[in-house]
């Protein structure tokens, strides 16, 4: 994601490259197994034990991962008449994937030293406000 939104960034009327196009459907089908695994494996648990709120972020994730993977598909992203009719939806779509990232923080229940991190990262916050506060009278 990374990578791509820096491109982007340096490129912005240009489309994205076809290894960026490609690693994000790779991405998408591996992440669309993974989920329908844990769903196999899991059955109707899947929605309601104890980690159900991330099992549906994922699921949510994931589905809006393969809407968009459908919409780019659909329509020519070389064919600017039809792309400019679904280039909002597909900008919000965008914009919701961002959450991805989010997936990272379920590995703070793991890691103790990343928790600790968190912890301190959180922590410092309110200082570092005060601190702009007092930069900026």
């Amino acid at each position: 994601i990374g990578a791509s939104v820096e491109w982007k960034a340096r490129h912005p009327t240009s489309n994205s490259p076809t290894e960026f196009q490609t690693a994000e459907r790779i991405f998408c089908v591996l992440f669309a197994i993974e989920l329908s695994l844990r769903i196999w494996v899991f059955k109707w648990k899947f929605f309601y034990d104890g980690t159900w709120m991330w099992n549906i972020f994922d699921f949510v994730l994931v589905g809006l991962q393969i809407l968009e993977e459908f919409t780019m598909l659909a329509f020519n992203p070389d064919d600017t008449a039809a792309s400019s009719k679904v280039i909002d939806a597909v900008k919000f779509i965008r914009f919701l994937r961002l959450l991805r990232i989010i997936r990272v923080v379920r590995l703070v229940r793991f890691v103790a030293e990343l928790r600790k991190l968190m912890y301190l990262i959180f922590a410092s916050f309110w200082s570092f406000i005060w601190t702009m506060v007092l930069l900026m009278m």
